[in-house]
C-alpha cells in the first residue's frame, strides 16, 4: 500500500509540509506512523484516500487523511489550516500517538470519522483543538476527554449546516495548481457563506483575522487564506526541512525558520 506523504519510522527531525495536496492514495494521505519526530503541516489537503479505485478483491488500504502517529511513539505534531474530506477511515487520526497533537483552523468533512483521538496519552500530554470544523462524518468523532483541550470548535458551539458554506462541491479540490505560483487554487469550497454561524466565533490565536475574532475553519471571511510564518509553540521542531513539489529537499528560507 502507498501513502501520499510519509514522514514515518524515523525519517529525521524537522519535517514540514506546506500547501501540499494528497489524494486517492491506496493507504493514507499523510502518514507519520511509528516516529518520535514531530511534524508541522500547514495549508494542506488530504482527500479520498483508501479508495479501492481498481476494484481489487484483496484491497486493504487504511484510508486516513492525516495519520499523525502510530505504534505508541510520542510525537508532538502540529496541523494548521488543513483540509480532510472523503477519506474512507478518518480525516485526522491519532493512531496510538501517545504525544499531544495540535490541530487549529482546520476542517474535516464527510470522512468515515472526521476526528479520531480516543487513545490514551503519556502523562502530562494533551491534544489541543482550536477553531476547527467537523461536518458530515459517517460515524461520530472520538476524543479522550482526559487528554483533550478543545476550544471554540464546531462541536463545542453548535450544529454545522450545509448553508454555512459557499460550496461543498468537493470536485473543486482537484483543480490544478497555478502554473506560475504553484498555489492551491482558491475556490468557494469550504469557504464560509455570508451570515454563517462560524464567522468571528473562534478563539484568538497568534495571527491576523477580520472582525471581532477568527472564523472557524481554514479560511478567513473577506480575505484570502491567512498566511502565517511560524507560531511560537513549545512543540515546534528546531530544525526544519523544506521540500519542493517534486519531493526534493531544498534550502529552508530564512522566513520559515523558527
Amino acid at each position: 500500500m502507498a501513502d501520499g506523504f510519509a514522514s514515518k519510522q524515523t525519517q529525521g527531525a524537522g519535517n514540514k509540509f506546506i500547501k501540499c495536496r494528497s489524494w486517492e492514495n491506496s493507504d493514507d494521505g499523510f502518514d507519520f506512523f511509528d516516529s518520535p519526530e514531530s511534524v508541522i503541516v500547514e495549508d494542506s489537503w488530504a482527500f479520498r484516500n483508501g479508495m479501492n479505485l481498481f476494484g481489487t478483491d484483496s484491497f486493504t488500504g487504511n484510508g486516513n487523511g492525516f495519520k499523525v502517529g502510530g505504534n505508541y511513539q510520542l510525537a508532538n505534531s502540529r496541523l494548521l489550516r488543513c483540509v480532510a474530506f472523503g477519506n474512507v477511515s478518518k480525516g485526522f487520526d491519532q493512531n496510538h500517538n501517545i504525544g499531544g497533537v495540535t490541530i487549529q483552523q482546520s476542517i474535516s468533512y464527510a470522512n468515515g470519522i472526521n476526528f479520531g483521538f480516543g487513545d490514551t496519552l503519556k502523562s502530562g500530554q494533551k491534544n489541543l483543538f482550536q477553531n476547527n470544523i467537523s461536518y458530515a462524518g459517517t460515524n461520530a468523532d472520538g476524543f479522550n476527554s482526559t487528554f483533550t483541550t478543545a476550544t471554540k470548535n464546531s462541536w463545542n458551539l453548535g450544529t454545522v449546516k450545509s448553508s454555512d458554506f459557499l460550496s461543498l462541491d468537493t470536485s473543486l479540490g482537484r483543480i490544478a495548481r497555478d502554473n506560475t505560483t504553484g498555489e492551491i487554487p482558491e475556490t468557494n469550497l469550504f469557504r464560509l457563506s455570508t451570515g454563517s454561524q462560524w464567522i468571528d466565533k473562534g478563539t484568538i490565536l497568534s495571527f491576523t483575522y477580520n472582525g471581532t475574532a477568527p472564523d472557524l475553519g481554514p479560511y478567513e471571511t473577506g480575505a484570502a487564506p491567512t498566511r502565517v510564518r511560524i507560531q511560537t509553540h513549545t512543540n515546534v521542531p528546531k530544525n526544519i526541512s523544506s521540500y519542493n513539489l517534486l519531493g526534493q529537499m531544498v534550502p529552508t528560507p530564512l522566513w520559515q525558520q523558527p
